[in-house]
């Protein structure tokens, strides 16, 4: 005898098969129109594309059927993604994100851009997404002297909370100088690249050489903590955290954090797994715990 099972018992079984066997995701949407429903979400909540041919095949896809872009909460696109399939899928999003509510519906969580264009700017504004990864200078035509986005818009300002620039040192010291980063209230997570050997910048405004350079990015950290009151974590990624972190020495603040900058292969490997329903322990997460260890420490000093 058949047996009928209510609804969200069904559906339970339904996503409880697809967490164990993530490739079932791809042909349980054929079962019936109700499983689709409940599996889109699951299938198209992370998106991650590595290669310009899977980028090319998904954005024709998601153009073919714009109503997916409204399950996407999570998107990375890499390094050789491009500005073709990129401008479809932003496109999309936008556009999707327009149709169901201008003023506070908002498709997209988590962005990662690992490549540049100006031409993307718009998009990146209208998105507006909370976790955003970028080289904020490489969406400006005017990439030396123009304002980034992030610090004029109104929706960034509202509603960015992990901020993490890919952007040469020199610009971000120029960005904390000009009080850039304290238009963002809500940001808790701000994460910088530092590369060093920037002396010509140094040279620019009166500094040189390594430990002018050192002295430089020493009060730049110390008046994005002193300025950013909402900041739970800056994190710099660098090749080099043993002379970094000797730069910092001075700085005794639990939040400021030094950790190595992870390789490409390591971020595609890392959001592959997040795809597949892997952990999601990030650069953030390992901040966070150790930020953490340190407030245990001075707790129990007292």
């Amino acid at each position: 005898m058949a047996v009928e099972l209510c609804a969200d018992i069904e559906r339970t079984i339904f996503e409880l098969s697809v967490a164990a066997t993530p490739r079932m995701a791809r042909w349980l949407p054929l079962v019936a129109h109700r499983v689709k429903a409940w599996i889109d979400p699951l299938l198209y909540g992370v998106i991650v594309l590595t290669t310009r041919k899977t980028a090319i095949q998904f954005a024709f896809a998601l153009q073919s059927n714009p109503s997916l872009a409204s399950h996407i909460r999570t998107l990375h696109l890499g390094p050789c993604v491009g500005y073709f399939p990129g401008r479809i899928i932003l496109q999309v999003l936008s556009s999707q994100k327009l149709q169901t509510d201008k003023a506070t519906s908002h498709t997209l969580d988590y962005l990662s851009l690992h490549f540049t264009d100006p031409r993307l700017q718009p998009f990146l504004s209208f998105l507006a997404p909370k976790h955003l990864e970028l080289t904020s200078s490489g969406f400006s035509f005017d990439f030396e002297d123009k304002i980034p986005c992030f610090a004029t818009d109104t929706l960034y300002q509202s509603r960015l909370t992990h901020l993490y620039l890919m952007d040469r040192w020199e610009l971000w010291v120029k960005w904390a100088y000009m009080g850039l980063f304290q238009s963002l209230p809500n940001v808790t997570h701000l994460s910088l690249l530092y590369e060093g050997a920037g002396f010509s910048f140094a040279w620019s405004i009166g500094m040189a050489g390594e430990d002018d350079e050192d002295r430089l990015v020493n009060m730049t950290a110390t008046t994005i903590l002193e300025d950013c009151l909402s900041l739970e974590v800056l994190l710099f990624l660098t090749d080099d955290t043993s002379t970094l972190a000797m730069t910092f020495a001075s700085i005794e603040d639990v939040r400021l954090v030094v950790a190595r900058k992870p390789r490409e292969v390591e971020i595609q490997r890392n959001w592959n797994s997040y795809a597949r329903g892997g952990s999601s322990i990030n650069m953030w997460s390992r901040a966070e715990e150790l930020v953490r260890l340190r407030i245990a420490q001075e707790s129990a000093a007292l």
